[in-house]
């Protein structure tokens, strides 16, 4: 595989896992809505000693290469973002190529909501997880991919009550936050602020947090471009 693309590639903490097994000489780029992560992915994509490019855009309603392009395309938990785009991910997709996504879980999704007492009516986070989640991914991609193989990885997270459990835990449900505080109110530090003593205090009255972290990830093949 020589060109791969990472959509909503983050800090390419996959395209650094996926550099490693490709060949040589392949050309990894990501795209990404978020100019900051243009470094950190760049970096990612050095230390595997290969060639990359970021590509700081929304990814809205057609993606800017050829028929058949690429030889494997990636979206790790970003599809929920972007699922509008399947049929052009099907279209650069070589006929030999690869299509992998993962989602979270409805349940882990919930889970979280239900352990910070918070409404799923109310949070950004539900939206997406009814959208493209573990549980209904499946029969979405189907429709782009002759193959489709479901790969189920079980997990759970459990935050202890130590201070580097706390830590951990506060950090986990700050990067969250964009989908936990409702759009409306994100722009308000009290909003979050409140979000995050929320689950300070219920860390310190469970004194252990475990959540369900069970997610899927998908491997699609044989597109089918309309």
């Amino acid at each position: 595989m020589k060109r791969v693309l990472d959509l909503g590639c983050g800090f390419g903490f996959m395209t650094e896992f996926i550099a490693k097994r490709v060949a040589h000489d392949a050309e990894m780029t990501g795209v990404d809505v978020f100019p900051a992560n243009e470094k950190p992915y760049l970096d990612a994509v050095r230390s595997a000693g290969r060639r990359g490019r970021f590509i700081c855009a929304a990814l809205e309603q057609s993606l800017d290469w050829p028929d058949r392009f690429f030889d494997l395309v990636v979206a790790s938990y970003s599809l929920y973002y972007f699922r509008r785009l399947l049929p052009e991910i099907a279209r650069v997709l070589a006929p030999s190529g690869l299509f992998f996504a993962s989602a979270h879980s409805t349940r882990s999704c919930l889970d979280m909501l239900d352990s910070l007492g918070l409404s799923p009516a109310a949070t950004d986070l539900t939206l997406l997880a009814l959208g493209f989640s573990a549980e209904n991914a499946g029969d979405q991609l189907r429709e782009h991919f002759e193959q489709t193989v479901r790969i189920d990885y079980h997990n759970t997270l459990l935050f202890d009550g130590s201070p580097e459990g706390e830590a951990d835990w506060l950090a986990f449900v700050r990067f969250k936050l964009p989908l936990l505080v409702p759009a409306c109110q994100q722009e308000s530090d009290a909003a979050a602020d409140a979000v995050i003593e929320k689950a300070r205090a219920l860390l310190a009255r469970e004194g252990t947090i475990i959540l369900d972290k069970s997610d899927a990830g998908f491997r699609c093949s044989g597109a089918r471009c309309r």
